[in-house]
């Protein structure tokens, strides 16, 4: 018998099976409470987005799991400690299936899907599989050696790492339109109830969740790892497992709770009205922009001051990816910059 499953047999099983009964009871309910969410929006409000659709299967995967948990852990106890093949093999496939679920769906929310886009390219999808093709290699060579809790854990930062820079992203282009848009628009409107502002600040949040529950994770992981090599402690190692489940339902929990289906129909004035004003503004500034290239072009050819102090050029913004018009000093002639202005005035339309 090797080194390994002698401290197997150390670890005790048998409070296991009743504490992930009751996790099992709480994603049950969990899981319906979301089923229920759903379907009311898309039967009484016709409201249906994707991204609430697919996190159904986090909750089913999770039963599937503490249920193949359960049968795995009475099994173990009812065998002094030793567990069987089958069991083991059954919640070990059960575990990638809902790991795989898990942070599929964190990948498919970092993006924004239902909340700032409606879908996602192609591109973004082949990155998205191979992270979880990677997590799910990792997860099955774990149960044959130890030591791929390591690379394990390295594809866990990845994945966490792929998801905050989409939460960031997203960030950065809610501010940008936040700022630019509605905030000079405060006195005119409530920004506060700005479906924008509201998305902004849930993607704050989402990140803020994020970062406690990776650190979190990452201190119940040391300990567990700790606990794996340290025989003679191998006795309190369920307290690691109901911690780290604890933490997972908690934090699934409130994201639920965050990026709930909500009815923007009562902000949808505020919405009409910030485009309104935002549209009355770019017109007074083309309008603005006219007479100014009216003045400019229609200059007597004496007066160099004038007709060299302006140009109008496009130039692409970093964050929209949009095209807008810049203004930029001494010109070569008036047709350079009329036929700049044209391309400008064209590509902001």
């Amino acid at each position: 018998m090797s080194s390994t499953q002698q401290q197997q047999q150390t670890i005790n099983y048998e409070k296991l099976p009743l504490a992930f009964g009751i996790f099992t009871g709480l994603w049950l309910v969990a899981g319906l409470a979301w089923i229920a969410h759903v379907a009311y929006y898309y039967y009484f409000k016709k409201i249906s987005l994707s991204l609430h659709r697919i996190i159904i299967l986090i909750p089913l995967a999770k039963l599937v799991h503490t249920s193949t948990s359960i049968y795995l852990f009475n099994d173990c106890a009812s065998n002094g400690n030793r567990c069987g093949v089958t069991p083991t093999i059954i919640a070990n496939i059960a575990n990638v299936i809902f790991n795989i679920c898990l942070f599929g769906g964190l990948l498919y929310l970092g993006k924004g899907v239902s909340i700032t886009r409606t879908a996602i390219e192609a591109s973004e999808k082949r990155s998205m599989i191979w992270n979880l093709v990677c997590l799910a290699l990792c997860e099955i060579a774990k149960v044959f050696n130890v030591f791929f809790i390591f690379p394990l854990f390295v594809i866990y930062v990845i994945i966490f790492g792929h998801a905050l820079s989409s939460i960031g992203m997203n960030i950065k282009l809610l501010d940008h339109r936040y700022m630019e848009v509605e905030a000079p628009l405060i006195l005119e409107v409530n920004i506060m109830k700005s479906p924008t502002f509201m998305k902004m600040n849930l993607f704050k949040k989402l990140r803020f969740l994020l970062f406690l529950f990776l650190g979190s994770y990452i201190a119940i992981f040391a300990l567990m790892v700790v606990f794996m090599f340290a025989g003679e402690t191998q006795n309190d190692f369920w307290i690691q497992l109901v911690a780290a489940e604890a933490l997972q339902f908690t934090v699934c929990g409130l994201v639920a709770m965050l990026i709930r289906i909500r009815d923007f129909s009562e902000y949808q004035q505020v919405d009409e009205r910030v485009e309104q004003l935002r549209r009355d503004r770019q017109q007074r500034a083309r309008n603005d922009i006219r007479d100014l290239l009216r003045t400019i072009t229609t200059a007597p050819s004496s007066d160099e001051t004038e007709r060299q102090t302006v140009k109008f050029a496009t130039k692409t913004n970093p964050i929209t990816n949009s095209l807008c018009l810049c203004v930029i000093e001494n010109p070569v002639s008036k047709e350079n910059v009329q036929g700049k202005y044209a391309l400008a005035v064209e590509a902001s339309q």
